[in-house]
């Protein structure tokens, strides 16, 4: 999350294929995007795929606290899997809940 070296080559990739937006799904990759956006005014799309994160350990519990505020500064948007993703973690991030669309992952069997 804190490598310098990852937000240069990232932004180098950006910058070398022309990328229009960068697509992210977890908080280390979510921090050094935005990063770049800043840099670049690159949109960014956080995905939340989880409900809830591992708080076993100390750096997991702060993690799961650092994500809110890292997708409410640092997303053009954020899309969740589920709806009920979207309606906790828009509660929890301090977005309105129609900021928080929801596509889900799986197809309808049957």
């Amino acid at each position: 999350m804190l490598d310098p070296g990852a937000w240069r080559r990232l932004e180098r990739l950006v910058r070398e294929e022309r990328i229009d937006v960068i697509h992210t799904h977890d908080l280390d990759t979510h921090v050094v995007a935005t990063a770049v956006r800043r840099r670049l005014h690159t949109p960014v799309v956080m995905t939340r795929n989880v409900l809830v994160d591992q708080t076993d350990t100390w750096r997991r519990l702060l993690r799961s606290r650092l994500v809110f505020p890292v997708a409410r500064l640092g997303s053009d948007q954020v899309v969740a899997v589920a709806e009920s993703v979207s309606r906790a973690f828009a509660r929890k991030a301090l977005l309105p809940r129609g900021r928080i669309p929801t596509i889900p992952t799986g197809i309808e069997l049957g």
